[in-house]
């Protein structure tokens, strides 16, 4: 942790983070601070209570913060505050060692009763799950007697004391919903961080476990939602990018009224409009292909999309053609030049003159080789075989009709009609 730390303290003197007594400034250098958080996942919520305890500069940055928004920091739990999560962690971490309550333990039970407020559980795994959790919570005397249990080394009093602190998550885990991870991944995650405040908690500081246990919980479930929120990998430093165009783009839409554009944002963000682009087009959910594109309609994305795989009645139509083709060609009587300018005319797209410089002739005369060709090839007695694969087949044949009898009546023209 030291080391960790060291590096933070390096960071911030390479970035000329600086204490500033404006709040807009202070918010702007704990933002630059918070890039180097998501860029190496540090999810140890001791390297933060460290940091904001010996560095002075971030404290005294976060006590302008704070000192700003005392009155909403009471009322929001510092979750919403800000669109930066890192930053909203480092707030109410300064709010515990600075004992500033911020967290009310009766939104907890009635945040925890319910995985998705006022949505029926559909997921039986999530069903059992909150079933399994339904239990009380803590009273600050069975806190402080486990919490000393724990620091004996008490497996039977770990348990319990996570158990019991279970609801805790899913309250956490309940306000970060739809952003990239399912529920029980985020429960998942928030898990991991209570058993890491379970076995830091010291109740001597004075401080609630679940003012502690909180910050842990959070911290985990930020650089989660940061590394696995999306199915393609994004850069940790973008993940902040996308939560300001968020911000943006919401701020502006309550200001405006509609959908701000993407200049519009760019220029409340102070980025090019290429920039702002790539931040949408980072923030958009995939969607699965089997999703029904309406919630009454049978038609799946997927039936839309283009498939590179022959379905068996391609292959059927492709063997099919392809044996009337070699007919057609082969009962044409071609020359060895008119079945060169053939393939590199229609097979390979070749323009004239480089047909001309492979066989050895002028542009015009292999034109004239081409026209000989076709016509050739239209007078055989497969080629009208040919017109059942074409869009329009009654059009085909009439068409290869008149070319035809035009070669009849002036067999000696070189011009080609289509």
């Amino acid at each position: 942790m030291k080391q960790v730390v060291f590096d933070i303290n390096d960071y911030i003197k390479q970035n000329n983070i600086n204490f500033s007594a404006d709040y807009n400034i202070a918010i702007k250098e704990l933002q630059k601070l918070s890039l180097f958080f998501y860029k190496n996942s540090i999810n140890d919520f001791s390297v933060i209570f460290e940091l904001i305890n010996k560095n002075t500069i971030v404290a005294n940055l976060l006590k302008v913060v704070v000192d700003k928004k005392l009155d909403v920091i009471k009322n929001n739990d510092c979750v919403e505050l800000f669109d930066n999560d890192m930053l909203n962690l480092w707030v109410e971490t300064y709010c515990i060692i600075n004992n500033i309550d911020v967290y009310n333990e009766k939104k907890t039970e009635s945040s925890a009763k319910s995985i998705r407020p006022n949505v029926e559980y559909t997921d039986n795994l999530e069903k059992y799950y909150m079933r399994e959790i339904n239990m009380p919570i803590l009273t600050k005397d069975e806190e402080r007697m486990l919490a000393y249990e724990v620091k004996k080394g008490n497996k039977k009093a770990k348990d319990e004391f996570v158990e019991r602190n279970l609801k805790l998550v899913v309250a956490i885990a309940n306000k970060k919903l739809n952003k990239g991870m399912d529920f029980l991944d985020l429960v998942q995650e928030g898990n991991l961080g209570l058993l890491k405040a379970v076995e830091k908690f010291d109740p001597n500081r004075g401080y609630k476990f679940s003012t502690y246990a909180s910050c842990w919980i959070r911290s985990y479930i930020i650089i989660a939602l940061a590394k696995q929120s999306k199915i393609y990998y994004i850069p940790r430093n973008k993940y902040e990018e996308i939560n300001s165009y968020t911000a943006a783009e919401d701020e502006l839409m309550r200001i405006l009224g509609r959908t701000p554009t993407l200049y519009e944002i760019a220029d409340r963000l102070g980025i090019s409009e290429d920039q702002a682009k790539v931040l949408y087009n980072l923030k958009r959910e995939p969607v699965r292909i089997d999703a029904k594109i309406k919630e009454d309609s049978e038609a799946e994305y997927g039936d839309y999309i283009p498939s590179n795989t022959s379905t068996p009645e391609d292959i059927v139509l492709n063997e099919s053609m392809s044996d009337i083709l070699k007919k057609v060609i082969n009962s044409a009587n071609l020359t060895k030049n008119e079945m060169k300018v053939i393939t590199y005319r229609y097979y390979k797209g070749y323009k004239y003159k480089q047909i001309a410089t492979i066989i050895g002739v002028e542009t015009e005369r292999a034109r004239q080789i081409e026209a000989q060709a076709v016509k050739k090839l239209r007078r055989t007695k497969y080629t009208k075989s040919c017109a059942a694969y074409l869009p329009d087949e009654n059009l085909a044949i009439k068409k290869l009709a008149y070319q035809n009898t035009q070669a009849v009546l002036n067999p000696n023209s070189t011009k080609m009609t289509f």
